[in-house]
């Protein structure tokens, strides 16, 4: 992985990175101890708190850059979807949605895949739904730019790296 590429992940898992109740070291609700930030919480993590201040500060184009990365990859929300099945002329079988997770007309050459009882099966699929305002090329030249302002090479912590 390449530094654009971590700090897309970074931004993807910030909420898990940075959650200090649903964290390893926070305890839930007992008040038994003061919740404290998860191992997760690295310098990388960090960094890229203080580079995204610093590109909202900026000039432009760097907060339209910083917006986009912020709803393509923060903004994105993982759904479990039921899909139709399509079987293509080959025989393989895939889920029958577009590039945003949302469902298609079976194209040429595909056809809907059917149960015994002449319905059209379905399988339960895991889809990124993401913001349709945000731009997957100005988040990508936002991560890139993130990438490029950091003094050491970014890092995915170590929990979430397994």
């Amino acid at each position: 992985m390449d530094g654009a590429e971590i700090i897309a992940y970074l931004l993807e898992h910030y909420w898990e990175l940075v959650e200090p109740l649903n964290g390893p070291s926070g305890v839930r609700g007992t008040g038994e101890r003061l919740p404290q930030m998860p191992p997760t919480y690295t310098a990388s993590v960090r960094q890229l708190e203080r580079e995204l201040r610093l590109m909202r500060a900026a000039r432009a184009p760097l907060p339209l850059l910083r917006r986009h990365a912020l709803d393509y990859y923060m903004g994105a929300e993982r759904r479990r979807r039921d899909a139709f099945l399509v079987v293509h002329r080959s025989g393989r079988t895939e889920p029958c949605l577009d590039a945003h997770g949302l469902p298609r007309s079976p194209r040429e050459g595909e056809r809907i895949l059917r149960t015994a009882a002449g319905l059209p099966a379905l399988r339960p699929v895991l889809c990124v739904e993401r913001p349709p305002q945000a731009r997957k090329d100005l988040a990508d030249a936002g991560c890139r730019y993130l990438a490029q302002r950091f003094p050491f090479r970014p890092k995915i912590p170590s929990l979430l790296a397994a």
